[in-house]
């Protein structure tokens, strides 16, 4: 009895760690139950850390060197490249304004 309490908790523990690696807590306790703890322990130490999701639309590739960058970003951070930027993009401002403040900063945006 006291085996299957000890294994109950280190399920639970092991769910625990891999909720707090991004994983499915369900998941891990219930291999870690089916297999084993130390079996579950070991599949979520060499899987790592989960993938944080990008939100649709937060990046955009780079015309130049083809790299994932900010949305907002006006030059790439991998090969320096300026991004164009069209009143489009920028919201709340007519091409005018926009022409405007691009001939007054002097930046080719």
């Amino acid at each position: 009895m006291i085996y299957l309490i000890i294994w109950i908790v280190l399920c639970i523990l092991i769910g625990s760690l891999a909720s707090s690696k991004g994983r499915s807590f369900f998941g891990y306790f219930l291999l870690s139950a089916i297999l084993s703890p130390l079996i579950g322990l070991l599949i979520l130490l060499v899987s790592g850390e989960a993938q944080q999701k990008v939100p649709p639309g937060s990046q955009k590739k780079c015309p130049a060197c083809a790299e994932m960058i900010k949305a907002e970003a006006l030059v790439c951070k991998h090969c320096g490249h300026h991004q164009e930027k069209t009143s489009e993009e920028l919201p709340g401002h007519s091409e005018n304004e926009y022409s405007e403040v691009k001939s007054k900063s002097g930046l080719d945006l």
